[in-house]
């Protein structure tokens, strides 16, 4: 089953939903990040709660730790913001100076929620903690081996590793814990910023989105090739497989469980590619079941026919329709709970999308 709703009329670039996802911070394509509460069925629309204004370039990156209710923002004006509730819930921030010469482009908070970790246009991977004794956060800086833009991130369930991918390529894994010789699935490790992993393939495009499984013992990233790159280390060093599909490239994947990844990108809808151990298959298109509701979209109106030109990238309202939910480029997807996620895309559209309705 699915359910979706427009957010805007532009393109939808991040979001993340709170602990108990009655609430969702998004990015409008704006300097501004839009704190929402969640509709409770597919008629209503989602209301404003807050509007974080403090960025001064377009917002890149959002993320929501679940234990802290603490938010962590990007932007194009090269800063991370860190928001906290204060005891009137008014949304506080305190500026995380990462030292960077151009854009953050992403950011992931670690999975203990005591440091986040972003990528830029510098080629720059900053892995930021608080200092408690100073009441600051301080960043620290990984720049060996990266050749161009940081596009994407994600945290090793464990917490000492981060993998990152970016447009020279490559995906890596890098260490980041302080202390030295901390044992993780991808080996012994014994000082911060050295590189753990280093995808040796040098082909397959820009990496548009990485992610652990949920074990931290595989890895997968997906690339402007429209291939899908698996490593993994489950039975020592690690071994690469990767599999090109006929549709666009993606732009966005994640692990559904050890043997499962979903992905989704320019062609407009999910897919889901099995994985085995020793080689991928090629991805079932996740589609509207018949009967499944619209929500929001199934009212027509002058005034959104006009935003519907805007939000599917026509130039004139020629009646045709794509047979996807998403009427442009999936950006990004959450995770909600094992088996249920949402995706946001550059038509403006939010979609919530049941596995186990959809698959069986």
């Amino acid at each position: 089953m699915t359910t979706s709703h427009i957010i805007g009329n532009g393109s939808l670039v991040a979001h993340a939903f709170n602990a108990d996802l009655n609430e969702m911070a998004v990015s409008l394509n704006t300097s501004d990040v839009y704190v929402l509460a969640v509709a409770k069925n597919p008629n209503e629309k989602f209301k404003v709660l807050s509007v974080l204004s403090d960025h001064t370039g377009l917002v890149t990156g959002i993320d929501w730790a679940k234990k802290t209710d603490n938010l962590v923002t990007c932007s194009s004006d090269r800063n991370a913001y860190v928001w906290y509730r204060t005891s009137e819930k008014e949304w506080k921030p305190i500026l995380v100076v990462l030292n960077l010469q151009r854009a953050v482009t992403c950011v992931r908070w670690s999975p203990n929620e005591t440091k986040f970790a972003a990528g830029s246009s510098s080629k720059i991977l900053a892995v930021a903690s608080f200092e408690k004794e100073f009441n600051f956060w301080t960043a620290k800086q990984i720049k060996k081996s990266i050749r161009s833009t940081i596009t994407c991130l994600d945290w090793h369930p464990e917490g000492a590793l981060v993998a990152c991918g970016s447009t020279d390529f490559k995906a890596r894994i890098f260490y980041v814990e302080k202390e030295a010789n901390i044992a993780t699935n991808w080996g012994t490790n014994t000082s911060f910023g050295l590189v753990v992993f280093d995808s040796s393939t040098g082909n397959g495009g820009w990496v548009h989105s990485i992610a652990f499984s949920e074990g931290g013992d595989k890895l997968v990233w997906v690339s402007h090739s429209s291939q899908v790159f698996v490593a993994d280390c489950s039975s020592g060093a690690p071994a690469v497989i990767s599999i090109k599909s006929q549709t666009l490239p993606f732009t966005a994947c994640l692990w559904v469980d050890q043997n499962s990844i979903l992905v989704a990108g320019h062609d407009c809808a999910p897919y889901v590619f099995s994985y085995d151990g020793k080689s991928l298959s090629t991805g079932k298109m996740l589609s509207q079941e018949s009967g499944s509701n619209t929500g929001a979209m199934s009212k027509i109106s002058a005034m959104r026919l006009f935003q519907d030109i805007d939000r599917t990238a026509t130039t004139e309202k020629t009646g045709s329709k794509l047979t996807t939910i998403h009427q442009n480029t999936i950006r990004e997807i959450r995770s909600l709970n094992k088996r249920n996620y949402s995706t946001i895309g550059s038509d403006g559209l939010l979609v919530f999308w049941d596995l186990d309705r959809l698959l069986n």
